[in-house]
């Protein structure tokens, strides 16, 4: 099930899919219209969540889990992801 994170809330506290209000679903649809080629992979917030798991945030959005030790490789598995997901 997709988790999201919006302004305001800590970085382990997320919300399901099947549980978002129409505010929350506004700020997704709004937020989904300003993605373009030159802001994709920027304001993602990542902290490690486990020993070989890093959590990915942006207000509005999915959370993206990679599965990487290193921070800088995670990073990089991110804007991997990012460039498929979001196909730049």
């Amino acid at each position: 099930m997709k988790q999201y994170w919006f302004y305001g809330t800590t970085l382990d506290s997320t919300i399901p899919e099947n549980n978002l209000t129409q505010e929350q679903i506004k700020i997704i649809e709004f937020e989904n219209k300003k993605i373009n080629h030159e802001n994709f992979d920027q304001f993602w917030i990542g902290f490690k969540r486990n020993d070989n798991e890093w959590n990915f945030l942006r207000h509005g959005f999915e959370i993206i889990h990679i599965k990487e030790t290193k921070p800088n490789i995670a990073r990089q598995k991110l804007q991997f992801f990012l460039r498929k997901r979001f196909i730049f």
